[in-house]
């Protein structure tokens, strides 16, 4: 999936998605996404899943801010709100 494409270079990384996000990806629990560096919040929007639904992201085990900007070939966990009494 390209997500955006302009004159900066290219990184690629993936998203895995935990949970009821699996819906928003279409189906997948792993997203291979091509994208100008670019904030977190802004990766996920245009990947279709709406960053009021997600809690963290995550590299490494090592929770992240949704104003994190990813390098080439990171690897992040994307986790749900978590919600219920």
């Amino acid at each position: 999936m390209i997500l955006k494409k302009g004159l900066s270079e290219m990184i690629k990384i993936k998203l895995q998605v935990h949970g009821h996000l699996y819906w928003y990806a279409g189906k997948k629990y792993v997203l291979e996404v091509e994208t100008e560096p670019q904030d977190m919040e802004t990766i996920l929007e245009q990947a279709g899943i709406p960053t009021g639904e997600v809690s963290f992201v995550a590299i490494d085990n090592k929770k992240l801010g949704l104003e994190h900007i990813p390098n080439d070939g990171d690897v992040i966990d994307v986790y749900p709100v978590v919600g219920g009494g």
